[in-house]
């Protein structure tokens, strides 16, 4: 059982401990329980630009030092806004819990509101709305859920309206801020390598002296109820139809929460029950998924139910095959409804989904950051139960329960509709969902890195199995789960001229059924317990990730070699996945950031080599590929001799050696031949490469130069360099300029793309329009200077404490072990890789890395690739 004590300060600051073994870091959260719900029309988005405000100057942190201060610790933050909350966190290795705590005190009670940071980050956020606005599926869900509800505030969108955006002040921030950021409004939760009570107290000495404020109004607005089916088409530029669905649902503290979430479960699959509803996909055994993917009517259906303090919307969207329109697809879907609220589901189909659930929960504990997410998030929407608590609740929901709550949920004169209708027929970006808004996603490119070796050379079993594949083991029991990574030598570049996409499709037909189990069987299999696996392909590789219950691991490794060894590759199965790459083709082609991204390499990369290649294909490519095409490609250059697994998690290394040994005794083959990779020259002068994609609201904008290799001497010298232009703090150098100075962006980074082969080294940034020639005159200038002057001995010293802190961050989850050992394993990097990381990088002095950055990056021989709003 998660053991989580409960405290409340003086000041009334709620306080949730939950102390975890066998872990170096700890995880401070801080939820305020203000957000869109707690703004008033006219006044839309206010809780959104607060949290970036909170990042600009808060007490003695000046701008940008929080970011700074916790990634020279090697830690991860982040800040979201959402309907109900608002929250920030920052993980670090255990002895740094005083500057979370520190840092959130600061920003509780001395958050400054500078008319001119605030005109700065105006821009920033018009900027982020308008990448939203790329998207048609997220203006879709913006005019049903308007539509749907017609006074609760969960109908305003939680970035704001443009038209608010333009107008708010200074004034109405700070107010705002007042109003709600006060300790008897907040939440924090600990999470990590502590002793509570020693926790507590220097919880209470940072936090617990700050004044209790006056408690904020509680919003009181009942929307009342809907009487008719409410209908919204949209029609815009976009590659192909969607259908979004909102209906009336409960909040998580009301009884019916819980066969809500089996309901979702039955109709899309389990999600992941933490903040951002994240896990293995397990949806292929769905009833969506059978009556609208399997059928070849959509690409994708994705359920959601509401995680709110008030009754919420649950939601439906389907993204359409390119063909197909939404009235032949609506009454399906709308049947598959009618269907679980007309009968109970079966006892089997109820106990899968719990299974399910049981499992996404054991997944989403792995961490410190991710359990301390969970339990605030539950906490301030009025759930505070334990997972494990909430997994006897839910295996307590009855059938009856379920289609009870269905019947009432999906009354049609409870539903609103919506349809998206492209007016050209081009491509448009995946999925969006209602999730969080974030100010920023922290992550580290390249190798990642942690504080202290957090995983030894002594600990990992190397076994070379039947067929000389490899396999890579880490013993860890502190949870129940297992993750299975691995990959096969060769990929895309083995791709026939002509037929660009070819190892993409054969990776994912093995999903599609083997000659012992057709599609269906295969994942009922696996997901009636939990269990999933996926398959992708990059240039050089084809990849598999899964992950199981401990329990359940043999069942995961024989699906995994029987997809590998034995594919069916179904004609039936073949024409439909053809027909969703197709679509999901003219989705990529609607994608400024997809299409700035591929015109720059296009241009980089000189026809005939194997990077000017696209890995998924084109729409010409995958409609020549045929199922005689995938038999060829699988023959050929799918073989144990190219194969290496990495198992992690709570098993026994000799058990999996067995288990894969017997499996794969008697598969023959060779290994693929990887085509070389030849380097490319800089361009030699500037080269501007543009596209237009009708219908968008923000540019992309995509800056390049040839990069260099893995194994290249530079590499270490490069990662520093990259580190420090675009990832360190807020986005390093270049963030600090082109977003925090010059407010001409929400996003940006560097990107050093070193693998088997030289690949570039890119800067991507979304703009306006207006702004992408100011943007890449910034871009430029960071880069010059950064050329003549080289990194500081302090941003060096950020920058190894950054990518050393990294490590131990991934290293927490079976996910991120088994992703070093394939790394270490794919490179030669040798079993003690981990341990010497550090020395590689204290070895690197700052005019190394100056002179390796000039090798690489220059001022006026580059490509710059733009996608900007056009007819």
């Amino acid at each position: 059982m998660t053991a989580v004590e409960r405290h409340t300060l003086a000041n009334g600051l709620q306080v949730l401990l939950c102390p975890l073994r066998n872990i170096a870091t700890v995880s401070a959260w801080v939820f305020y329980r203000v957000g869109s719900r707690n703004e008033l029309p006219g006044g839309t988005g206010l809780s959104h630009w607060v949290e970036h405000m909170t990042y600009k100057a808060a007490g003695r942190f000046g701008k940008g030092q929080i970011a700074r201060e916790v990634s020279r610790r090697g830690g991860i933050w982040n800040g979201f806004t959402y309907y109900d909350w608002t929250a920030y966190f920052e993980t670090l290795p255990a002895k740094d819990l005083d500057l979370s705590l520190e840092i959130e005190r600061e920003r509780m009670c001395a958050v400054h509101f500078d008319p001119a940071e605030v005109e700065a980050e105006r821009t920033v956020i018009l900027s982020e709305r308008e990448g939203a606005e790329n998207d048609p599926a997220f203006l879709l869900q913006e005019e049903v859920i308007a539509q749907a509800l017609r006074v609760h505030p969960y109908r305003q969108p939680i970035v704001g309206w443009k038209e608010d955006l333009q107008r708010l002040s200074p004034a109405d921030l700070e107010r705002h801020y007042q109003r709600y950021y006060q300790p008897n409004n907040a939440l924090l939760v600990l999470a990590g390598a502590f002793e509570p009570q020693q926790a507590l107290q220097r919880a209470a000495e940072q936090l617990g002296f700050l004044p209790a404020g006056e408690i904020p109004p509680v919003p009181r607005i009942v929307e009342p109820p809907q009487r008719a089916e409410r209908r919204v088409v949209l029609r815009l530029p976009g590659p192909t139809p969607i259908l979004f669905l909102a209906f009336p649902a409960a909040s998580a503290a009301d009884p019916d929460w819980l066969p809500l979430l089996v309901l979702e479960a039955l109709l899309g699959g389990a999600r992941g029950l933490g903040m951002f509803r994240r896990g293995p996909g397990l949806y292929r055994t769905s009833r969506l998924y059978r009556a609208l993917v399997e059928t070849g009517l959509a690409v994708s259906a994705v359920c959601q139910a509401p995680v709110t303090l008030d009754p919420g919307l649950f939601t439906i969207q389907v993204t359409l095959r390119a063909e197909r329109r939404p009235e032949e697809v609506e009454p399906v879907l709308l049947r598959e409804l009618e269907r679980v609220a007309e009968a109970p589901p079966p006892e089997e189909e109820i106990a899968r989904a719990a299974r399910q659930m049981r499992a996404q929960i054991a997944y989403g504990s792995e961490s410190a950051t991710a359990l301390a997410g969970w339990l605030g998030l539950m906490e301030v929407v009025g759930r505070s139960d334990p997972p494990e608590r909430l997994l006897e609740d839910l295996a307590q929901v009855r059938p009856e329960e379920v289609q009870r709550v269905a019947a009432a949920c999906f009354a049609p004169e409870r539903r609103s509709i919506g349809w998206f209708l492209p007016d050209r027929q081009k491509g448009a970006p995946g999925v969006a969902e209602n999730g969080p808004v974030a100010v920023r996603h922290p992550g580290a490119s390249g190798e990642g890195a942690g504080r202290l070796p957090a995983l030894r050379a002594d600990e990992i079993v190397r076994f070379v199995l039947p067929g000389r594949a490899v396999l890579l083991v880490r013993e860890n029991h502190t949870h129940p789960v297992v993750a299975v990574q691995g990959y096969i030598r060769g990929g895309s570049l083995l791709d026939p001229p002509g037929k660009e996409g070819l190892c993409a499709l054969t990776a994912q037909m093995l999903l599609r059924g083997t000659r012992r189990r057709n599609f269906r069987e295969l994942h009922e299999d696996l997901e009636g317990v939990g269990a999933g696996i996926d398959f992708t392909a990059g240039p050089h590789a084809i990849s598999f990730a899964g992950k199981a219950l401990a329990q359940d691991l043999e069942l995961l490794l024989d699906r995994l070699v029987e997809m590998l060894r034995e594919p069916a590759f179904d004609e039936r199965e073949w024409q439909r996945r053809k027909g969703e790459a197709l679509t999901q083709l003219r989705h990529l082609e609607d994608d400024p950031d997809y299409l700035a991204d591929w015109a720059l390499r296009e241009a980089l990369f000189p026809e005939g080599h194997p990077y000017h290649r696209r890995p998924e294909g084109t729409l010409a490519s995958v409609a020549a590929i045929e199922r005689a095409d995938l038999e060829a490609f699988h023959r050929d250059h799918i073989s144990p001799q190219g194969l290496v697994i990495a198992v992690c998690g709570a098993v026994r290394p000799e058990q999996v050696e067995q288990m894969l040994g017997e499996r794969l005794a008697g598969w023959e083959g060779t290994p693929a031949e990887e085509p070389p990779v030849p380097r490319v020259a800089r361009p030699g002068q500037i080269r501007e490469v543009r596209r237009f994609v009708p219908g968008k609201s923000q540019a992309s904008l995509v800056w390049g130069v040839p990069g260099l290799a893995r194994l290249d001497p530079d590499y270490y010298a490069a990662l520093l360099a990259n580190v420090i232009l675009g990832e360190l703090g807020m986005m390093g150098r270049l963030g600090e300029t082109v977003r925090d100075i010059q407010g001409l962006a929400y996003g940006i980074r560097s990107v050093l793309e070193a693998g088997v082969g030289a690949g570039p080294w890119l800067v991507h940034a979304g703009v306006a329009p207006e702004n992408t020639q100011p943007a890449r005159e910034a871009i430029v200038r960071v880069i010059e200077r950064f050329l003549a002057e080289g990194p500081s001995d302090e941003e060096m010293a950020d920058a190894r404490a950054y990518l050393v802190g990294q490590l131990a961050l991934r290293l927490e989850t079976n996910d991120g072990v088994a992703a070093a050992l394939l790394r270490m394993e794919r490179y030669g990097l040798g079993a003690d890789y981990l341990e010497r990381f550090p020395s590689l990088l204290e070895a690197i002095p700052p005019e190394e890395v100056r002179c390796t950055a000039a090798r690489y990056l220059s001022p006026t021989e580059y490509v710059v690739a733009i996608a900007l709003p056009g007819p």
